[in-house]
């Protein structure tokens, strides 16, 4: 990781296009519920602020190998998670 800034920046620009295409799906597709649609928006939204809390406070500031280990977890974490939710959004249009 370069530094903490370039990983929140990242984040935030992650979650931004996550949010777009859920919008566009909506707009797309008229069978999606608006409940569900909020629903989606919520997950990211959480996921943004839960992800960019973490980045700001690393656990063993004083060990670099500590804080390595720790973002590159929350990196695997995070990746993770958007996985789940772009899930989420293609289920959207398969169930209906």
């Amino acid at each position: 990781m370069a530094s903490r800034k370039n990983l929140k920046k990242w984040i935030h620009i992650i979650a931004e296009e996550l949010a777009m295409e859920c919008y566009v799906n909506f707009m797309l597709f008229p069978n999606i519920k608006e409940e569900d649609f909020n629903s989606v928006l919520q997950k990211i939204y959480n996921l943004d602020k839960e992800f960019i809390s973490r980045a700001n406070h690393p656990n063993g500031t004083k060990e670099t190998k500590l804080v390595k280990n720790y973002y590159k977890s929350l990196i695997e974490n995070f990746n993770q998670s958007v996985v789940e939710i772009a899930n989420e959004m293609l289920s959207l249009n398969k169930n209906k």
